[in-house]
Formats: C-alpha cells, sequence, structure tokens
C-alpha cells in the first residue's frame, strides 16, 4: 500500500511513473515544516484552524523537497536539485533534507549517470545539491536554467 508524503505519521516514499518510454521518478530530499500563517501570509489565520487535517500537532504544515528525474533513451534530467544537506530552523519553518543523493543511488543511478539538471528557478528548496564543496554534484550534467531566472544574479559579485 502507498502512503501520501507530506502527512504526518506517514513515511516518505519514492515514487517512478512509466508513461511509454518515459519514467519520472520522484527523488526525495527530504522534509520543510513550513508555519503556514508566516509562509503564506496572504491567507487569513482564520483558514488554517478551520483545517487541522492539514497541519501538525505543532501546527506546521509538512511538505516534501526533492527533485524529479526523468529517464528517456538512457539519458537522465534532473529537474530541481532539492535542498541539500540542511537540518535547520528559521522564521517560516524547519527543514531537515539531505537525503537526495541516497535516494538516487537506491534506484540504481548515481550522480555521474546525470546528462542534464534543469532548474526551475533558484530557490534554496529547489537548488541545493548543485554543488556540494565547491564543485558540481553531478559533474557530467548540463546546468540549465531560464535566463529570466539568471537575471538578478548575473551582475552579482557573490
Amino acid at each position: 500500500m502507498t502512503k501520501a508524503l507530506g502527512r504526518p505519521g506517514d513515511s516518505a516514499s519514492v515514487r517512478s511513473l512509466r508513461l511509454d518510454d518515459v519514467t519520472a521518478t520522484y527523488l526525495v530530499d527530504g522534509v520543510l515544516a513550513m508555519r503556514p500563517t508566516v509562509f503564506f501570509r496572504g491567507i487569513p489565520r482564520e483558514y488554517w484552524s478551520t483545517r487541522p487535517e492539514l497541519l501538525t500537532a505543532g501546527g506546521e504544515m509538512l511538505m516534501s523537497a526533492g527533485g524529479l528525474l526523468i529517464e528517456l533513451d538512457r539519458k537522465l534530467l534532473l529537474i530541481d536539485a532539492g535542498v541539500g544537506t540542511t537540518t535547520m530552523d528559521f522564521a517560516f519553518g524547519g527543514v531537515d533534507c539531505g537525503s537526495m543523493l541516497d535516494v538516487l543511488r537506491a534506484v540504481g543511478r548515481r550522480p555521474e549517470n546525470v546528462d542534464v539538471v534543469a532548474f526551475t528557478h533558484l530557490h534554496f528548496d529547489h537548488a541545493g545539491w548543485a554543488f556540494t564543496n565547491g564543485a558540481k554534484t553531478f559533474p557530467n550534467a548540463r546546468y540549465v536554467l531560464a535566463a529570466q531566472e539568471l537575471a538578478p544574479y548575473a551582475n552579482s559579485t557573490h
């Protein structure tokens, strides 16, 4: 039996979907525990108080972090690179991540096998595994990002 990801008390699981000759596998990196009244400021507090099933006993909304591995004709495309090895609390929640590379290996692939890493955007929960210790985590992959996503950082000195 497969349980839904992100529900309190449920275990996270890797899921794959095959459509003809394309396989899509969600690579779990970990969990984000978000304080919804801070993270979703535009949603009235009353909304959350009337939907306790969406929250943990501590009032946090659990969300999975990870990436989507697409396999086609022996080519591997990774869409987003999770959070990376991070366990911390901050203003709008907490993070407990760092399993994406282990999950990648568990499905029979290695970072060296990935051909392309496509970043949907550069938020911490989508680009965390891009680099490890100053080097590309996926050493043989071409990293791609839309020009408009890169534009705000183009003149940065960081």
